[in-house]
This record gives C-alpha cells, sequence and structure tokens, in this order.
C-alpha cells in the first residue's frame, strides 16, 4: 500500500453515490462538509441528479476532478474533512479502510471470483490533466439509496428518510413543508389528495428510480462492480431493489457481487431470499437499538417477534 500519500482514496476513482433524494454525491462521508455537502454539480452550479445526469456526467463533475488532483498532488481536500478528522483523532477512517480494501489483496481470487485491486499507481495513470478520469476507469462499487419509501417512522427520523412521518408532519406537527436539501436549503411541500392520503406537492425527488433508465447505465458501466450498498427508506419494500437485482441477474454477473443493506429487519419478503442466492455475499446492517419494547418504542411500530423470526430465519441460512 502507498503510505505515503495519506490524502489518497480510492473511493473518487472507483465509486460512485445516489442519495434518496436522487443526487449524485461523491460519498456518504462527505455529507459532514456543509458548504457542499458532497454533491456533485454541473458546470452552472446546478446539483446532478439521476433525472438530469448520466452516471458517466456525474463521475467528471468538478468537485471530482478537484477532488482527485488534490490527492493526487498529496494534499488533503476539504470535503473529507470527516476523514481528516477521524485520522487526526487516530481513528480508522473510510478513506484508509478503502485504501485498505483495494492495496492489499493484489488481484486474489475469492470463492474462484478475481477481485480487483486499485493502487495509487492506477489512479494516476487514469486520470487525466483536468482531473477527470478515462473511460476504462473501473466502477468497483456503488452506494444507492432507494428513495424514503419505509414501513415504520422511527423517533429519529423525518419524511426525507420515512414516507410514514409525512402523515405526522402534517396532522399531528401542522406543518406543510420539510426541508429535502441539505446542499440548497430547499423545502418540498405536503398536500392531502382526494384519498385522503399526505403526499408530496409538485415533483417527487425519492421517486427517482422509477423514472428514467439508472439502473440500465449502473448495469451497462459497471462490468467490474463488486459491491453495492443499498439503503432507503427500507430498501426491502422497494420493488426498485428487486429490480436491480434481476437486472444483474440477468446480466450474469450477480456471483462477484456483494450487497450490503441497512434493513430494519422487520419483514424481509421471501422474494429477497431468493434474489440473494444469485450474488457472491449478503451482508446485513440491521438497524436495531434494543430488544422488545425499547426497539419497539424508538422503531415504531416496530415488532420485535417478526425481527427475532427475520434474524432466526438468517442464521438458518
Amino acid at each position: 500500500m502507498n503510505t505515503d500519500n495519506i490524502s489518497y482514496c480510492p473511493v473518487p476513482w472507483t465509486s460512485f453515490s445516489i442519495n434518496n433524494n436522487g443526487q449524485y454525491r461523491m460519498c456518504v462521508q462527505a455529507n459532514t462538509h456543509r458548504e457542499s455537502r458532497g454533491v456533485c454539480r454541473k458546470d452552472n452550479n446546478e446539483i446532478m441528479t439521476a433525472d438530469n445526469a448520466t452516471v458517466n456526467e456525474a463521475r467528471n463533475c468538478n468537485l471530482l476532478k478537484d477532488v482527485r488532483l488534490s490527492m493526487l498532488n498529496g494534499e488533503r481536500h476539504p470535503v473529507c474533512q470527516r476523514c481528516n478528522e477521524e485520522e487526526d483523532s487516530g481513528q480508522h477512517s473510510r478513506r484508509v479502510v478503502d485504501r485498505k480494501r483495494y492495496e492489499k489483496r493484489s488481484n486474489r481470487i475469492f470463492d474462484n471470483i478475481e477481485l480487483k485491486s486499485f493502487t495509487f499507481e492506477d489512479a494516476q495513470q487514469l486520470t487525466n490533466e483536468d482531473g477527470s478520469i478515462k473511460e476504462e476507469s473501473p466502477i468497483l462499487h456503488t452506494d444507492i439509496r432507494l428513495g424514503n419509501l419505509c414501513n415504520l417512522k422511527c423517533r429519529m427520523c423525518g419524511p426525507t428518510e420515512s414516507s410514514p412521518w409525512k402523515d405526522d408532519y402534517f396532522h399531528a406537527f401542522g406543518w406543510n413543508r420539510f426541508r429535502h436539501d441539505a446542499a440548497d436549503d430547499k423545502y418540498l411541500y405536503l398536500k392531502e389528495n382526494k384519498q385522503g392520503q399526505i403526499c408530496i406537492d409538485g415533483h417527487d425527488p425519492y421517486s427517482w428510480h422509477e423514472r428514467g433508465d439508472i439502473f440500465n447505465q449502473i448495469v451497462e458501466n459497471a462490468p467490474n462492480i463488486e459491491m453495492i450498498h443499498i439503503s432507503g427508506g427500507e430498501p426491502t419494500i422497494a420493488n426498485a431493489n428487486y429490480e436491480l437485482l434481476e437486472k444483474f441477474i440477468k446480466s450474469g454477473r450477480s456471483k462477484r457481487i456483494a450487497l450490503d443493506y441497512n434493513t430494519n429487519l422487520v419483514n424481509i419478503p421471501d422474494k429477497a431470499f431468493e434474489l440473494w442466492k444469485h450474488f457472491r455475499l449478503v451482508e446485513l446492517g440491521g438497524s436495531v437499538d434494543g430488544t422488545k419494547d425499547v426497539n419497539e418504542y424508538i422503531r415504531f411500530p416496530s415488532n420485535w417477534k417478526k425481527i427475532e423470526q427475520t434474524v432466526h430465519r438468517i442464521d438458518k441460512i
């Protein structure tokens, strides 16, 4: 591993992220940088979303080009604030973890599947003078947040991450809007439709995955992808989750892909377990804060017995 350049991180070369409101961003860590929130922008400063930009366009946005050039010059970029602060306090940042992940394995074989390395030298060779990356630069990892559809309304949450929270905002608090965009200080407005349901008035950014061909772009442009982080909302109840998995299975590349989920474990459908069999590895990060009444209070209206049943099913598999 290249230990001389501690500012280098493979993420700006090997990964891309889509937030649950459809915005492209560099990585989840960059959200702590309050000025930019790590989001990708066009030359006119418009935020890049799945509705107005392709995956390849987002990968070569001005922010990512600037970050790459800083890293190649051995300079810490301010948008990497969280990793900078974690390393200064003696912690292992995501930057350190990902450097080790992609450099130490030396193209090792895992279950007869070759997992590629990606070194600082690879980053140098694949970067143009302006910080853009060449077409052959591989996508190895992606972070996809599938909207805000959820089956819970946790105490610490809100309508940006949980669709049922819209009802409480409107009826319990008497609020008709919520801030949804930390990057541009924008609000979404709520209304009651003819069926008595509380919905977003106008364009719904959280349904980005229902528009366009973003999933086809991911499959077509990521022949070497090996890990996909999926969250929401609650991703296991989102139809888009299964649409994406089926596309990778059909492509014949699912066996080399690991799936990493954030899930509340309340009621994972049978379909998920059937499709997961086609993938190299499935990791489930449980959004659980306690047992029995504690979790049911914090993550209302979760059901502890259902969570136990899910965990026992996972253990058997």
